[in-house]
């Protein structure tokens, strides 16, 4: 990579390796980079327009969204926007902001949804789980985590197998 970076997020899309935001040891970073493993080359995309270090980022719909995150080097300032990036226009556009703005959460894509899992705000760890669909533009509280979580910089990731490999 260029740009030295811990605290970012990371997408697969169209073959490519995404790496986005996080922070450099001093400062958040809003820049993004972009992996081709044919190639073996890193090469700079458009950069977000906010700052943010510990987001969610998934691919839904051909895109990338990235939600939430820490805006600054203290984990008490959550950046509450939402940003969808179009590689074919590699062009960053902002989004309805989810209802419940959090950082250092987890995020999964089925189709054409996006959803948030745990994570913390600014004065409390999250358990509302919410839903962004594409299609419709708009979030939804869809449910609550069952047991609170202890601590936020929380993971998820989803698994799709062939029905080889799944069993009646």
């Amino acid at each position: 990579m260029v740009t030295q970076r811990a605290g970012h997020s990371s997408v697969l899309l169209q073959g490519c390796i995404y790496v986005i935001a996080g922070h450099d040891g001093t400062a958040c970073l809003n820049s993004v980079e972009c992996y081709n493993p044919l190639s073996d080359q890193w090469n700079k995309v458009s950069s977000m327009s906010k700052v943010r270090r510990f987001a969610a980022a998934a691919t839904a719909a051909a895109k990338i969204i990235v939600v939430g995150g820490f805006g600054d080097m203290t984990d008490t300032t959550i950046e509450p926007s939402f940003e969808m990036f179009e590689p074919c226009s590699n062009q960053w556009t902002l989004a309805s902001s989810p209802l419940n703005p959090r950082a250092a959460h987890g995020v999964v894509s089925i189709d054409d949804k996006v959803y948030l899992f745990g994570g913390e705000n600014e004065s409390a760890l999250q358990g509302v789980v919410e839903c962004f669909d594409l299609k419709n533009n708009e979030w939804k509280r869809v449910s609550f985590m069952p047991v609170p979580m202890q601590t936020s910089y929380f993971g998820t990731s989803l698994l799709k197998l062939p029905k080889v490999f799944l069993h009646n």
